[in-house]
């Protein structure tokens, strides 16, 4: 069934594309980038549009994903950003976020996940972490908290409630929230988000947030709708990344992304 409307629109002509990897470009947690995602993504390099990842995964836990086929990389929810070979934003933790992070880790019995460009790694799992992460255990190897001070993390993932976010928030000074499912959130640098990272690329690129557009599904995607002129959320999106988007394509299995492109005249 066709849901999405037959006149969609932009406020200048589209330079840039930035896609969510996990529930917008492949299904949550495989890394199976579909064939419509791959068509749309060539198509649109092909027609001189700019496609970067702007993902909340780390540059260590992509399993084979073909990086080749985007000009720049936006991981960590932001923090650590590329153009080509360039690096255009690198952000993580303070030393002080890096001590509450460290204490908060010592007594937490949350499953906890460290991120860095070196190791990632989990230093807590509950039975939630054997749920959600069983695919991709062996990438997150059981460490001792002290590893937290062992080179730049960027981020860490935390299992938590939406009504737990500002109690935990206390016991993390200088860091923000990222949610990307019902029951865990990314904790990321005060001053961090996809919107952050896609604004420092385009920047860098010289290209103006009305001529760029967003794909997303979960929370942790609204900061990068409000950094593009246009917004797209698929079809199996949250209601809030719904709502907080310019328009809601079809479900990825029924190549929404793809037919999304068409609709805003890219392809």
């Amino acid at each position: 069934m066709d849901t999405i409307a037959n006149s969609w629109a932009t406020p200048a002509p589209i330079k840039a594309a930035f896609f969510d990897i996990d529930g917008t470009l492949a299904h949550l947690g495989l890394l199976d980038l579909l064939p419509s995602s791959v068509q749309a993504l060539e198509e649109l390099r092909a027609r001189g549009v700019k496609c970067f990842v702007a993902s909340g995964r780390c540059p260590l836990d992509l399993g084979g994903f073909p990086l080749d086929l985007f000009d720049g990389t936006s991981f960590f929810n932001g923090q650590r950003c590329t153009v080509g070979e360039t690096v255009v934003r690198d952000l993580h933790f303070s030393p002080e976020s890096l001590e509450a992070l460290y204490a908060f880790a010592r007594t937490t019995e949350r499953t906890l996940l460290i991120q860095g460009t070196e190791r990632v790694f989990s230093v807590h799992r509950s039975p939630s972490f054997y749920y959600v992460f069983a695919p991709a255990e062996e990438r997150f190897p059981l460490c001792d908290p002290s590893a937290i001070f062992e080179g730049n993390i960027y981020q860490a993932s935390v299992e938590c409630m939406p009504e737990e976010e500002a109690a935990l928030a206390v016991q993390l000074p200088g860091c923000d929230l990222a949610r990307w499912a019902p029951t865990f959130a990314d904790i990321i640098p005060i001053g961090g988000g996809k919107g952050s990272g896609a604004r420092a690329m385009l920047d860098y690129l010289g290209i103006s947030t009305d001529e760029a557009v967003a794909f997303g599904d979960s929370e942790n995607d609204i900061a990068l709708f409000k950094a593009c002129g246009t917004s797209v959320a698929v079809g199996a999106a949250t209601e809030a990344a719904k709502a907080a988007a310019t328009y809601v394509t079809d479900d990825i299995d029924d190549g929404g992304l793809y037919r999304a492109c068409v609709r805003l005249g890219l392809l």
